[in-house]
């Protein structure tokens, strides 16, 4: 008799078979016929009769019901979720931003047998480190991206990296400060560092997930990040899969509790933002992420 496990891996299958996605300037569509979302419901269906009270195949559940065009009984749906699972974060960002809420199908699909750069990653900016929604399986997963120069590129099953976050207080918005750290404990270490206004977000964003608030509560509840650098000149993708220590989960669960206590408004301005980054790097020294 199939497990959880298999309904969501055949799903999953499906998935990256049948989902074609289109980019058309800063905006990304996905393509998939009735047929196939039936099937993928089928799946689905088959792991929810498993774990009934499993928040995260209900929400997937609810999804897909979305996508058949049944649109208000999914919505309510995951909005049952939310109110019945306070700590499932997707349902709460969907109840949070109904229409500005995408599941995890719409996002380009990676794991570890697919190295090719998704075509909607091409057009992100060429500055610095992002924090990026990708699927995997039938999960979104906030994941480290940055387009490099090949020497940066360079990821082996030997090289040592570590992440770590850091929160601050700032008298212009809480900034959260997001590192990558390649070669930890060499003080030439590749360092990346990505700044996050967490206590606000811009009304005007398509995708509400990908303001900082949302992609730091998705981020600390993952148990696990994919690290992807883009090496500009040959095309490949260099990715480790890493899952959290010990250390950084007992992190990201204090996060996690600072974070529900936050109620973002929307009122995020740029040069509010600017500011908060300087104050944020006079006051927060990279020496303490090295070991």
């Amino acid at each position: 008799m199939p497990s959880t496990s298999d309904y969501l891996k055949t799903a999953a299958m499906i998935a990256d078979e049948v989902i074609a996605h289109t980019v058309h300037g800063d905006l990304l569509t996905i393509q998939w016929e009735s047929a196939d979302i039936a099937r993928l419901k089928d799946q689905v269906a088959g792991a929810l009769a498993i774990e009934p009270d499993n928040p995260h195949i209900q929400y997937i559940d609810a999804c897909l019901t979305i996508a058949q065009g049944q649109h208000k009984t999914g919505s309510d749906t995951i909005m049952e979720i939310a109110r019945q699972y306070p700590d499932y974060i997707e349902a709460q960002g969907y109840a949070a931003h109904p229409e500005k809420w995408f599941s995890p199908f719409y996002y380009p699909v990676w794991n570890e047998g697919r190295p090719q750069l998704p075509d909607h990653f091409a057009g992100l900016p060429r500055e610095g480190t992002m924090l990026v929604s990708m699927r995997d399986g039938v999960n979104r997963i906030i994941s480290f991206f940055r387009h490099c120069e090949p020497g940066y590129c360079t990821l082996s099953n030997k090289t040592k990296f570590d992440i770590n976050l850091n929160l601050l207080d700032t008298p212009f918005g809480l900034v959260a400060g997001v590192y990558l750290i390649i070669d930890p404990g060499k003080r030439t270490g590749r360092f990346s560092e990505t700044m996050l206004l967490c206590d606000a977000m811009p009304l005007e964003l398509q995708d509400m997930s990908s303001s900082g608030y949302w992609l730091l509560r998705l981020f600390a509840a993952q148990s696990y990040t994919f690290i992807m650098l883009h090496d500009t000149q040959s095309g490949k993708v260099n990715f480790k899969k890493h899952y959290f220590n010990g250390q950084q989960k007992r992190l990201l669960a204090s996060i996690s509790k600072q974070f529900a206590d936050i109620s973002p408004g929307g009122d995020w301005d740029r040069a509010k933002f600017i500011k908060a980054q300087q104050y944020y790097m006079q006051h927060v020294t990279i020496d303490s992420f090295y070991k």
